[in-house]
Formats: structure tokens, sequence, C-alpha cells
């Protein structure tokens, strides 16, 4: 009776360490799934292919961990596309999750990219102004793009533009 209680003790051990390293194989997988999901969106957004890269950011949001830097590029991606209030339901999620400081900002200003699309002018210069508040500097995004086209003489945005202008240049 005792080696049958130590045998069958064996046995469920055995099994349960079967159990136990199989389910590392599969999370293992997924993960490895997921990281190559993601190095595929990566590689498309940079490359600017952004319907694409918006349909993988899709899949590996649908199945993994949120984080702000992925819900912004999916944001990203829908901005290029021309979907702009899909874009701000990205960006909102984003912000949502707490990003750091620098994805902060930069998803307040493409918040205020979007809406200014969206010929949301209020809301356009309320995100920007709260982007260039919490130390949004790249002038030159604001000078490249045409996103603020309808809003570029107002007398907000011009003030915007300068606080921003300082963020980048502080010394000038």
């Amino acid at each position: 009776p005792k080696s049958l209680i130590v045998s069958l003790r064996k046995k469920n051990l055995f099994f349960l360490l079967s159990i136990f390293f199989y389910s590392e194989i599969i999370i293992a997988q997924g993960t490895s799934t997921q990281n190559s999901l993601l190095n595929t969106a990566d590689s498309l957004f940079h490359s600017q292919q952004w319907r694409s890269a918006k349909e993988k950011y899709q899949q590996y949001l649908k199945d993994s961990v949120a984080k702000p830097m992925y819900w912004q590029r999916l944001g990203y991606c829908n901005h290029q596309l021309g979907l702009y209030k899909d874009a701000i339901s990205n960006y909102e999620k984003a912000m949502g999750l707490n990003p750091n400081p620098q994805l902060k900002f930069t998803i307040e200003a493409r918040m205020a990219r979007s809406y200014a699309r969206l010929g949301n002018e209020k809301e356009a210069m309320r995100w920007l102004e709260k982007a260039s508040t919490s130390g949004y500097q790249d002038i030159n995004e604001i000078n490249r793009t045409k996103d603020f086209d309808l809003f570029k003489g107002s007398l907000l945005f011009n003030n915007l533009y300068k606080k921003i202008y300082t963020n980048a240049y502080p010394c000038s």
C-alpha cells in the first residue's frame, strides 16, 4: 500500500508537471504569434502602408494586453486614411491607458489634428493647447501638416503656435 501511494503521487506529480509545461509552451506560442503580428504591424506603419498596418494593429489589440502606443498608432493609421472619428476614438483609448508624458503630448497633438480635419476648431484648439502645455514641440509637424489650414489665421492658433515654437526652441 505504501509503495502504491508513492507510485500514485509520482504519477500525479508527473501529470501536473506535464500540464504546467504544456501550458507554458502554448503561452509562449501565443506570445510569439503576438510579437510577430506586432512586428508586421510596426513594419507596415513605418513604411506608411496605413490600411495594412491598421488591420494588423486591430488583430494585435484584439488579443493582447492593451498598450497606449499601439492604440495611438492605430489612430494614426485611421487619421492617414481619413477616418478621423475612428482616429479620435483610438486616441481616446490610448489616453485612457495612462501613456508616458512624451506619448501623451503626441496623442494630444494628433487628437487636435483629427478634430481640425473634422472642422471642429474648438476641440482642435483645446487639444493643441493640452499638447503644448504637456510639452509638445514638433513645430516641423505643425508647419508641414495641412490639418490646421482652416485655423492658421486665427489668434488662438497663432498663440498656440508660438507656445509650441517656444517649447521647441526655448532659448529663442
